[in-house]
């Protein structure tokens, strides 16, 4: 403590020491700079009061030359005036000229006769606006002009007067010499010199040592040339021209020079300048500032002699303590430096810090000083609260962990206290210890939370294992117990099909179960990519029609579609798993709305933000079960199942939403979802498919549809103004009507070829409008009703009010066109239906598979559509067997992947690779269970032609050939 007070009076006897010091010299430096301020400035105000006073002195000699040399002629022109003519007096005009020096004397009558003393007689005419002014009555003196042998001149003009009457002028050659003689050509003991200068800074009397070596026209150039700032030098100019008089400072000639300036009396315009450097008119200032400045020097020297020697005694006496309190603050500091951890020593009697690590602004942001110098007014929170604990008293050693806010690191803290009550000469200090052990604490949180996350994961597993065993069990026991039905019934045709009919539906429902379990683990491990081929997106919606009509059908549920704005139908992308994701959605919505309940999808397309890409919005809606709110935070997580008595009935995965939300972002799209329990859910999928570069158009014949004239009869506005657009862009006329009373009257009184119309139109109905038009106009137009997607063709309607044809919903750009075309006798040779497996007749094909049941399974189905098939058992014979063979022994071969020897790729590049006449066109489809995207494209990249996987659609194989052969 005694040290401390020591330290204290130690540093405030050298603050006072040094403060004194400082006081003294900026007191004696400013005493000194005042000084020497004023005796500048009152120097330069005597000399520039000085100057201007010689510089008028100058301009009075001036003025006064001029004037009597204006007395002179004005006395000369009155002699004149006196005569008879004035042209009649050639020896006054001579003595005249040698008694004033000047250079030549005119006389001139008002009829321009002009009378001279010897001058050159060319200067009047070359000149002669200089003499109009007398004739005019006026008097005075010119401008500089160059007179006889190129001398600089003025001109002093008078008129001659005769009776109060001017009868001619009377003029007076003055050199210019003359005139300067008259102010002196130095100045300011020979350091200056003179100007006279125009309003516009031309120069008229140069200075005498450039009397005969005129370098300058312009004073502007003058100063220009020295560098001046243009500002001032136009300041300087617009002076001259308001007639002010003053002084300026201005850089030429390699120094500053002092001007001062004035405008001359007798000549107006004319201003005398008197030019001198300015070191000349600072001269005896600098002296009597030298002196001063060193006069204040040597005061601040000795002051600070002074001072310095007190302050080195007071260092000197001090010194052991300082080096002592340095040696202790180096060795907390080094700590500090290295650990993590702020100690804090706390006087058990005040409760003052007395000394806290400098470490503690970095792990509590808050300055080490702020604890011994407390802030009331510091509103942290955590300050306070951390202020507290330092005030706590102790009597034992104290541990505690305790989670905090730090509003001033704006983040929470974990923060270990540790404190002991010490002894340390003679007083007791508290010692605290705080450590920022949040890491840790994360650490332990993150470890926790680890192990909740995999016991939850672990009983999710176990969950989805045993819905598994049970889903997996259930086609299983199915097809199982169906094999044996069959076997004991095999007398029974009718029986056995049906058994056969469901192990087909309970092999395919096991087939899904698998494919979500694969696709899961591709998502999981990060394998999953999307492949990039053009498609249709007419044909994949109703190719999903077509799968999901018969079991909603079946289910006694209303399935609908409907499109909204699609303009763009062939797009690139994943056709495959973007139809994965809508047979998803759709099945689930099946499977979750009861008997008489309603699903809708509907396909939108957005307006475009990239003209490389359609944006589109597809939504399937139900009114089934609904989702509890508590599920819909967890509807996307893998292997999670709602549990109720209605789903737990209904079998699955888990894993389909999963599966779909993963392949929706992978494509740039987002899926969401809303429910209410007992109302339904909808389902909304928002995604950017690129569009392909084929025209939609491309392969339309229009000329067969051009000029048609069709009437659409819809009450939905949207729909009515679709079908309308599209038909007047294949180029035929079309009007849109909402009911079915305005159709009847159209076709009363107008001709039409075609009228498409809504099956279910408000009103009088579809079949009764088509009854009534064929009353009123006959069979001339073709009827085409626009049906729901569940309604099959026109033979399901009978009597006057059947179509010509139906089209379903949802209706495409494609197959509108496809419709009407087929009405009007174009059939369009595009149109993608399912092969016939009539492909299979007649042909031979190669098929390579090592494994003996899956070539027996292939072997038949082929043989059994009408092909020859012959077989090999790895691709290495395939290969060789293919080479063995002339050209078009076989049409096509089926490769496996995953075979011995060789597989199926390298089997494939083998034969791209071979002489064969056919290594190059013969068509090879990979035949594999190796079904995702990514192994698709390996095939193609390896050279096979198409991908079919197992087990093997007899139909899908049949569409394959179709495209290859």
């Amino acid at each position: 403590m005694k040290r401390k007070a020591e330290q204290r009076i130690s540093k405030a006897l050298i603050l006072l020491i040094c403060t004194g010091l400082i006081l003294v010299i900026a007191v004696t430096v400013w005493v000194n700079m005042n000084s020497v301020r004023s005796i500048r400035n009152l120097v330069r105000s005597t000399t520039t009061e000085n100057i201007t006073e010689l510089t008028v002195s100058k301009a009075q000699y001036l003025d006064e030359k001029i004037h009597s040399e204006m007395l002179a002629l004005q006395s000369l022109s009155s002699s004149l005036g006196e005569g008879k003519d004035v042209l009649s007096c050639q020896n006054l005009l001579k003595e005249y000229k040698d008694r004033r020096r000047a250079s030549c004397i005119w006389v001139s009558d008002m009829e321009g006769n002009y009378l001279n003393t010897g001058c050159h007689e060319d200067i009047l005419q070359e000149k002669r606006e200089l003499f109009e002014g007398a004739l005019r009555g006026e008097e005075g003196i010119s401008d500089v002009f160059l007179g006889e042998l190129g001398r600089r001149q003025v001109l002093f003009q008078t008129p001659v007067y005769q009776n109060g009457q001017v009868v001619g002028g009377v003029y007076e050659a003055y050199p210019v010499e003359s005139l300067q003689n008259a102010y002196g050509g130095s100045t300011y003991s020979d350091a200056g010199y003179s100007y006279v200068l125009d309003s516009s800074g031309s120069i008229v009397l140069a200075p005498l040592r450039f009397s005969y070596l005129q370098i300058y026209d312009n004073i502007r150039d003058v100063l220009k040339d020295g560098g001046n700032k243009t500002e001032a030098v136009n300041q300087f100019i617009e002076a001259l021209q308001s007639g002010a008089k003053g002084s300026a400072v201005f850089d030429f000639e390699e120094e500053p020079q002092f001007l001062s300036f004035i405008p001359l009396q007798e000549k107006e315009g004319w201003y005398f300048v008197t030019v001198i450097p300015l070191s000349m008119v600072e001269k005896d200032g600098t002296a009597i500032v030298g002196m001063t400045a060193h006069m204040g020097a040597a005061i601040v020297i000795a002051v600070v002699f002074s001072l310095s020697v007190l302050f080195a005694f007071v260092l000197y006496r001090n010194k052991k303590a300082r080096d002592y309190d340095d040696y202790i603050r180096n060795i907390y500091q080094a700590i500090a430096q290295n650990i993590d951890t702020v100690i804090f020593i706390v006087d058990a009697r005040t409760l003052r810090v007395e000394y806290a690590f400098e470490n503690a602004e970095t792990v509590l942001g808050i300055m080490p000083q702020a604890f011994s110098e407390p802030d009331r007014k510091n509103e942290s929170e955590f300050y306070k609260a951390f202020s507290n604990i330092l005030t706590e008293r102790l009597t034992d050693k104290l541990m505690k962990v305790f989670p905090i806010y730090n509003d001033l690191l704006d983040k929470q803290m974990w923060l270990k206290i540790t404190a002991l009550p010490v002894n340390l000469m003679g007083d007791t200090k508290y010692i605290f210890a705080a450590t920022d052990v949040t890491q840790e604490q994360q650490i332990q949180e993150n470890l926790n939370a680890a192990v909740a996350a995999a016991e939850n994961a672990n009983a999710s597993k176990s969950m989805f294992l045993s819905n598994m065993s049970h889903d997996i069990r259930t086609p299983m026991n199915a097809i199982v117990g169906m094999t044996k039905l069959a076997e004991a019934n095999m007398e029974d045709r009718v029986k056995v099909e049906d058994c056969l009919h469901k192990i087909d539906i309970s092999s395919k429902h096991l087939l899904n179960l698998i494919n979500d379990v694969l696709d899961m683990s591709k998502i999981e491990s990060g394998k999953m990519t999307l492949t990039s081929e053009p498609f249709s997106l007419a044909e994949l919606i109703q190719g999903d029609c077509a799968i999901l009509q018969p079991q909603c059908r079946s289910r006694q549920q209303t399935f609908e579609v409907e499109t909204r704005n699609v303009r763009h139908e062939y797009l690139v992308g994943d056709a495959m798993r973007l139809n994965q994701v809508f047979l998803n959605l759709l099945s689930n919505a099946s499977k979750f709305t009861p008997a008489s309940g309603k699903i809708l999808f509907t396909i939108r397309e957005l307006p475009q933000r990239d003209s490389r890409y359609a944006a589109f919005r597809f939504e399937v809606a139900d009114t089934g079960v609904g989702i509890s709110e508590e599920f819909l935070t967890r509807i996307f997580v893998p292997f999670e199942r709602e549990s109720n008595s209605r789903q737990n009935q209904i079998e699955g995965t888990g894993l389909g939403l999963v599966i779909a939300k993963n392949i929706i972002e992978a494509m740039g799209g987002q899926i969401s979802v809303k429910s209410n329990i007992g109302q339904g859910t909808v389902f909304t999928i928002e995604a950017e498919i690129q569009i392909a570069q084929e025209d939609a158009e491309g392969s339309c014949d229009l000329e067969v549809l051009e000029g048609l004239k069709v009437l659409v009869v819809d009450s939905r506005p949207e729909e009515g103004a679709f079908i309308l657009n599209n038909l007047k862009g294949y180029g035929m006329s079309a009007e849109h009507v909402l009911t079915g009373e305005d159709a009847v009257k159209y076709a009363q009184n107008k001709p039409c070829d075609l009228i498409v119309m809504e099956r279910d139109i408000p009103g009088m109905g579809g079949m009764e409008a088509v009854r009534q038009i064929r009353d009123v106009a006959g069979n001339a137009p073709k009827i085409l009703f626009v049906v729901p997607s569940d309604c099959a063709d026109s033979s399901s309607f009978d009597g006057e009010g059947k179509p010509d044809a139906v089209i379903q919903r949802p209706i495409f750009k494609s197959t509108l066109y496809q419709k009407i075309a087929s009405l009007f006798g174009k059939q369009d040779g595009d149109n993608r239906k399912h092969a016939s497996q009539k492909i299979f007749s007649g042909r031979r094909f190669l098929l390579v598979e090592d494994n003996e049941l899956n070539r027996e399974i292939a072997s038949q189905l082929l043989e059994l559509a009408g092909a020859a098939v012959e077989c090999a058992m790895d691709g290495k014979d395939g290969a060789e067997a293919f080479e063995e063979k002339e050209e078009n022994y076989y049409d096509a071969i089926f490769m496996d992947i995953q075979m011995p020897v060789m597989n199926g790729y390298e089997a494939a590049k083998h034969i791209r690779a071979s002489a064969h006449p056919q290594a190059k066109s013969i068509p090879i489809v990979a035949m594999s269970a190796n079904a995702f995207s990514e192994d698709v494209r390996t095939a193609l990249e390896s050279g096979m032609n198409a991908h079919v996987g197992k087990p093997i659609d007899m139909d899908t194989l049949a569409n394959v050939l179709a495209g290859l052969l």
